[in-house]
């Protein structure tokens, strides 16, 4: 998990937060759209995260990706593979 460099900053704008988190930006633009990471919106409409929001975003935990276990992805479109059950049980018969 990543530290707050300096704790005497009270705002952190979207693109420091994306460091420090160690997570792309549009990832945290879409935290903010989602409304998942609240932000304090100024006069210029610069969007940014108290330091108390990016403390209690850095103590969850990061999701983790789904893996496909070996499996190749499928591209919308195509038949399905036949999956390794239906090809042993079909060459036994």
């Amino acid at each position: 998990m990543a530290d707050v460099p300096c704790p005497e900053k009270a705002f952190y704008s979207l693109a420091e937060v994306a460091e420090i988190c160690g997570r792309p930006p549009g990832l945290v633009r879409r935290w903010v759209y989602r409304r998942q990471l609240p932000v304090v919106w100024f006069d210029d409409e610069t969007p940014l995260v108290p330091l108390v929001a990016l403390r209690e975003r850095l103590q969850r935990p990061p999701r983790i990706e789904r893996t496909l276990r070996g499996r190749k992805r499928q591209v919308a479109g195509d038949p399905p593979a036949p999956s390794r059950d239906d090809t042993a049980s079909g060459s036994a018969a």
